[in-house]
């Protein structure tokens, strides 16, 4: 019995060490891609080059010629362009922060409702960070541009976004289990500074994050929480909401063509041939697994959050867009990107609790394993979409692709 013990253990470390190998390898490949994007100069894209197009020359030169600095990114990159080494630094930065990441997925997996082996969980958290839409050509022929995703690679004040946020959802979850009594003051501090430095490097996470926490709010107000408990804990939000306001001020100082107007379907319908198509196949797994989860929304309050929080993120996307020069960025799009992104591990998270105890899933046996085959094969199909993407990105390919 010890030596089938002994032997089982080992083989675990073994899969362990593979799956943060597997992780190793996925961070490195991240700091080469970030690498090659960051030497590609402006006057070659504006020429018509597609090699490992990316935002990320733009952001650079905002910061370090022109002096803007609207996100905390931008500092740093100022920062690393006064060192020695400074194309290396934000490639190693930007890859740190990709695969730190997927460290917070896993982390996110490994604490909620199931406790996953440690490799299991990686090897998830690797595929929930390369997940993209279900793509099919009679949605849209591109593999990202006209559809929406929660992950990307072109993009890196949302990639320093995501991680910022994801941090700030893991420190949420832990003071809404504790604010109803008595949220320490720690915890308040620590939970609203990271909402700053969240809003600090992208608005977007904060536009979907606290209509959402308010609902949240609201809900736990009806389910009998005090009114001044609920107060002192939004009241941690009140220095980034001032934040919010500097930067719009930022942005929209000095011109009066730019600003924000409603026009339903205009940001969703920008590159996608068939919209409403696309919108469906972005968030293909979920989709299916909320039809067979509906009574779950009722029991758990995060997994009802992330459909809000998408639901929030989608009316801004489907109503709102920005007037002037940004009116063809599609911006509000970021923020329903990591809607996405965190419906996609809450998902998961509930599909995987439906397999081991099927008293939350609807329909009949037979239904059920119908359901269980098809949103897996989905997942690996969004998986297999993003590592072909991701592959095509180290390939020095356009995201237009």
């Amino acid at each position: 019995m010890q030596k089938v013990t002994k032997q089982r253990k080992k083989v675990n470390t073994a899969i362990n060490c593979i799956a943060f190998f597997a992780l190793g390898s996925y961070t490195i490949a991240c700091i080469y891609l970030f690498y090659m994007q960051a030497i590609q100069k402006i006057v070659d894209i504006e020429a018509g080059s597609h090699l490992f197009e990316s935002d990320l020359p733009y952001h650079i030169k905002m910061a370090v010629i022109d002096g803007w600095y609207y996100s905390l990114t931008g500092l740093l990159y100022k920062l690393f362009y006064i060192l020695p080494g400074s194309t290396y630094l934000v490639a190693l930065f930007l890859g740190l922060i990709a695969g730190f990441t997927v460290y917070l997925t896993y982390r996110i997996l490994n604490k909620i409702w199931i406790t996953f082996p440690k490799y299991v969980a990686i090897f998830f958290a690797i595929a929930l960070n390369v997940m993209m839409a279900a793509h099919l050509d009679f949605g849209h022929t591109a593999w990202y541009i006209g559809y929406e995703s929660g992950n990307l690679w072109h993009n890196s004040t949302y990639l320093v976004m995501r991680l910022f946020a994801c941090l700030t959802i893991i420190w949420y979850l832990r003071c809404k289990g504790k604010y109803a009594k008595k949220l320490p003051l720690f915890d308040g501090i620590i939970y609203s500074f990271l909402l700053i430095l969240t809003t600090s490097v992208k608005p977007s996470f904060i536009l979907v994050f606290l209509p959402t926490m308010a609902i949240l709010l609201l809900i736990d107000l009806i389910k009998g929480v005090s009114f001044k408990r609920i107060a002192l804990f939004a009241i941690t939000v009140l220095p980034s909401l001032a934040l919010l306001l500097i930067q719009q001020v930022i942005l929209f100082r000095g011109t009066s063509e730019s600003g924000i107007t409603i026009d339903p379907w205009y940001t969703l319908s920008l590159h996608a041939n068939h919209p409403k198509v696309t919108l469906i196949l972005s968030i293909a797994f979920p989709l299916l697994v909320l039809v067979f989860s509906v009574r779950k929304l009722w029991k758990d309050s995060l997994y009802l959050g992330t459909w809000i929080m998408w639901g929030i993120g989608f009316l801004q996307i489907l109503l709102i867009t920005e007037t002037g020069a940004r009116s063809n960025d599609g911006n509000f799009i970021w923020g329903y990107a990591f809607c996405i992104f965190v419906l996609n591990i809450f998902s998961l998270l509930v599909y995987i609790g439906q397999l081991k105890k099927k008293e939350d899933c609807l329909g009949p046996n037979w239904l059920q394993k119908i359901y269980f085959f098809v949103a897996g094969f989905l997942f690996l199909y969004q998986t297999f979409c993003g590592i072909q993407f991701f592959i095509w990105m180290l390939q020095g390919k356009s995201y237009w692709i």
